[in-house]
Parts: C-alpha cells; sequence; structure tokens
C-alpha cells in the first residue's frame, strides 16, 4: 500500500476538530488500512516487498475461497438432478439409446406390417377406377360444350354489331345521296368547274360512268335479313349445346356420388386398421422424441462434471502458491526482528507518558497492550483484560485527548530512542480541550512538565507547536523557545492573520 505525506501527517499534526472524536482514523473503515500501514512503516514493521507479499496471499487466498465457493455450490446445485458424476450420466445416457433403439426397431416393423392396400376389396377397387375414369370423361365433355358456347355466343354478338353498323350505313346513304357537294368533302376544297356536265358523269368528280368501279350494291334490306338468319342459327346452336350440357353435368353428379359412397365404404373398412397404428406410432414417436431431446441436453453437460474437478484441482493447486508466497512472508517479516522491539517500546512509552501526566483511574500497576492487527493501544488495569478499556470506551472528551495527546508524545519518544522514520515536528492545536487549568490544574500542570521533560531530553532534537487558550511558561532549560498571544482587535498581539475579520 502506497502512503504520502497526508498520511504520515496525522500523526504529526493533532487538530482541534478531530482531538477528541477520532483515534488517528483507527477506526474508521477504508481510511483505517492506510493508518495501520502508516504505523508500521513508523516501527519498521512494513517494506515495499512485504506489503508485495501481504497483497499477493490476500490475492491468492481470495481466489481460491471464490473458486471452490463456486464449485460447492454448482455441486449442490447439480446433485439432486443427478448431474454431480460424469458416470451417473454416461449411465442414464447408455439406458437412453438402449430405449432408442428399441422404440425405433418397433416403429421399424409397425411400418413393415402396414399395408393399407390389403385392406380394400378387388371390387372397391375396380369400382373407384371405373369411376375416377368416368368423372374425368364427363369433365373434359362439359369443358368442351362450355368452350362451343363461349366462342358461339361472342360470334353472336360480333353480328349483333354489324347488324347496327349496316342499319347506320343505310341511315347515311339515304340523308346524304340528294346533297350537291359545293367543296370536297375530303380536305375542304372548292371543286373544279367544268363547262359541260353530262348525266353519265359523276357530278362531283366528274368520272364518266364507264370508268366508275362496278360492284353490285346490296341492299340494306338484304344486309339485315341475312344477319338475322345467321344470328338466329348461332343462337339456336348455343341452345342446343346449353340443353346437351345439362344432362352432362347431372352424370357428373351422379358418378360423383357413387365415387364418395365407394370412398366411405373403404375408408369405413380402413379406419380401424389406421387408429391402431397412427395410435401405437404416435405413442413410439413422442416417447422416441422425449429421449432425444435428454439425450442431447445429456451429451453438453456430459463433460460439466470434469471440468468441475479440473477447477478444484486448480484451486488446489494454489494451495502451493499460498504456502510459498506464506515461506517468502515469513523470511520476510524474520528480517524485521526489530519491529517487534519497536512495538514493545512503543507500549511502555505509552504507559510511561500516561503515568507522568497522572491519566485518571491509571496506575502504575496498569498495563498497555498495543493490538498487532489493528495497532490500537488498549489499557488493561492491573493487567485485567476484562476490565480493558481505551481511547473508544473512555467516557468523557477530556480523557480521550490526554489519551490521543499522550500516544503522540509516546510515538515522538519512541521515534527519538528507536531512531524511527517519523518527522522532527508534533503539533498539537488546544491540547487543554475539555479540560480546564481552575477545575484540573494537576493535570494541567503534570501534562506541560512531561512535555516539557522529554523537550529536555529524548526529544530535544524536535520541534513542538502548542496551540492553547492557556500558558505554561517552559523552563530554562528548555531553549530556545518561543511564545505568542494572538487577540483579535490587539495591536500589540495581533491574530496571525490580521486582515482576517472572520467567525
Amino acid at each position: 500500500m502506497r502512503l504520502s505525506i497526508r498520511d504520515i501527517f496525522k500523526f504529526v499534526y493533532l487538530d482541534q476538530d478531530n482531538l477528541d472524536s477520532d483515534f488517528f482514523l483507527l477506526d474508521v473503515p477504508i481510511r483505517k488500512e492506510k493508518s495501520q500501514d502508516t504505523l508500521r512503516f513508523f516501527v519498521g514493521h512494513l517494506s515495499e516487498r512485504l506489503n508485495e507479499l501481504q497483497i499477493e496471499l490476500q490475492r491468492l487466498k481470495q481466489e481460491q475461497r471464490a473458486q471452490r465457493d463456486s464449485i460447492t455450490k454448482v455441486r449442490a446445485f447439480l446433485a439432486p438432478f443427478g448431474f454431480d458424476s460424469e458416470e451417473r450420466i454416461a449411465a442414464e445416457l447408455e439406458e437412453l439409446n438402449a430405449e432408442a433403439r428399441r422404440i425405433e426397431e418397433e416403429l421399424a416393423a409397425l411400418r413393415a406390417g402396414y399395408r393399407p392396400e390389403t385392406r380394400i376389396s378387388d371390387e372397391n377397387r375396380r369400382k373407384l377406377k371405373e369411376l375416377a375414369a368416368q368423372v374425368a370423361t364427363l369433365e373434359d365433355a362439359i369443358d368442351e360444350v362450355n368452350a362451343r358456347i363461349g366462342e358461339q355466343e361472342a360470334l353472336a354478338a360480333e353480328l349483333m354489331q354489324l347488324k347496327m353498323k349496316a342499319a347506320r350505313v343505310d341511315i347515311s346513304h339515304r340523308v346524304l345521296d340528294g346533297v350537291e357537294f359545293e367543296c370536297c368533302p375530303r380536305c375542304g376544297s372548292g371543286l373544279p368547274v367544268k363547262a359541260e356536265h353530262t348525266d353519265d358523269a359523276c357530278y362531283l368528280c366528274h368520272t364518266p360512268s364507264s370508268q366508275q368501279p362496278r360492284g353490285q350494291a346490296l341492299t340494306a334490306d338484304v344486309v339485315r335479313q341475312d344477319l338475322d338468319a345467321r344470328i338466329a342459327d348461332l343462337q339456336d346452336s348455343v341452345s342446343r349445346h346449353r340443353n346437351s350440357r345439362g344432362p352432362l353435368q347431372a352424370k357428373l353428379a351422379e358418378v360423383r356420388q357413387a365415387r364418395r359412397e365407394v370412398d366411405g365404404r373403404v375408408a369405413e373398412s380402413l379406419q380401424g386398421y389406421e387408429s391402431d397404428f397412427l395410435a401405437r406410432s404416435r405413442v413410439g414417436e413422442q416417447r422416441l422424441a422425449v429421449i432425444r431431446e435428454r439425450s442431447s441436453f445429456l451429451e453438453r453437460i456430459r463433460a460439466l462434471p470434469a471440468e468441475i474437478a479440473r477447477l478444484f484441482v486448480q484451486a488446489d493447486l494454489l494451495s502451493a502458491d499460498i504456502e510459498a508466497v506464506q515461506r517468502k512472508l515469513e523470511e520476510e517479516e524474520a528480517k524485521l526482528v526489530g519491529a517487534e522491539q519497536n512495538l514493545t517500546k512503543l507500549e511502555e512509552n505509552y504507559a510511561a507518558v500516561l503515568g507522568a501526566i497522572k491519566f485518571p483511574a491509571f496506575s502504575a500497576n496498569d498495563q498497555v497492550v498495543l493490538g498487532r492487527r489493528n495497532l490500537i493501544p488498549v489499557v488493561w488495569p492491573k493487567g485485567d483484560e476484562s476490565r480493558a478499556f481505551s481511547f473508544f470506551t473512555v467516557g468523557s472528551g477530556g480523557k480521550k485527548i490526554l489519551m490521543k495527546i499522550a500516544f503522540a508524545l509516546a510515538l515522538h519518544k519512541t521515534a527519538a530512542e528507536q531512531r524511527l522514520p517519523v518527522p522532527r515536528v508534533l503539533i498539537i492545536d488546544s491540547p487543554m480541550k475539555n479540560i480546564t487549568p481552575d477545575v484540573n490544574p494537576d493535570i494541567f500542570r503534570n501534562f506541560y512538565a512531561h512535555l516539557y521533560a522529554l523537550l529536555g531530553s529524548v526529544l530535544a532534537d524536535w520541534q513542538v507547536i502548542i496551540v492553547d487558550q492557556t500558558f505554561a511558561p517552559p523552563p530554562a532549560d528548555v531553549a530556545p523557545s518561543l511564545d505568542r498571544m494572538m487577540r483579535r482587535g490587539d495591536p500589540e498581539n495581533p491574530p496571525l492573520i490580521g486582515y482576517y475579520e472572520g467567525p
């Protein structure tokens, strides 16, 4: 775990706000690990190599635990279904395959014995063929008659249109025969004028009669009579075809009804035979489908028990890695033998500071124990663990402040004696917070007396800054020293930040 100056500064600067609310964050989740590692670094119980080994050991243990827990849960889930053993799955697959082969043989034998044509009599078989041929012949004849009727009706309709056209031509002749043209009826140009006009020439184009095209002119009555005769012949033919179609349709219906009756007799004879075949084959096919689906599922999960066993072996192999890391960790910790001596010295100095400042309820027979895992100091009155108390269990805020300051002094004293990597500075903001000199004069005097005694001896190289509302002058042998009173609105004793006017 990496440490920063902020982690170390918690043991150098004791701010007023947290002086009686926490014990160097050793009880705060997540953040307490940094404080513990800082203390281990101070006492020499933490090295980069040791930290890496601890992290690696924790990772391997968590990985092994997670794998074993997962495998155990999977096995517990599969056991009720019979999937926890590859042998059980293989045995069930063998049983299913044997049953599937037996059912397939039964279905094959059933299909081989199914001959529906043997259930139809020769008479019914012959009758069905004859009736089918008659139905086909009658349907072809009716289709041919329908085609003839359609052709003749279309021709009659064309003749009716021709008759109407002939009537319109006759009317046109009657209207235009006596008309004299002054302009060409085709292009509208004026007609040429000839000096002479003869009766044997066309008055319009003056073409002589001898040169005019000859043709036998048919009167409108002749054309109309001819068309009427043809239309009547066609209508008579259509009527005859329609009359002939009726018997054909009646015969077709009769033949179809006969064929249905024969089909009914055949179906009745086959019903019992086919029902038995279908029932037996349906049961077999349904069971075969279930077996195949079950076999496919078992084939997919057949390798699951082997994979679980492989994961167990893999988890067991981690034990060797864990043991190797533990051996390396023990070897690294063996190199840090002095750390235990430093922790023991810290316990002794903490007890000495508590006794020197006359901490309430603390006597010379009391024992201070520093937890090796959480590094929280606990006081055992007269060595009795059952009556133990710590910063977190003392009743008043004043006692909490004294216990925290005493531990900081003991840490710095141990650092000076054992040459530990603790910064040589200590800042305490309001050490007499919740402790008034007039009510607790002994604690006030004893605290400062012991502090100045340390500064005059083992902490002579330390710089200590005290910020408090009360002041106890240091003795003459503690030098150099500096004290300053700061008061708002006092020009002779200005505050630290003169322009600050806030609360």
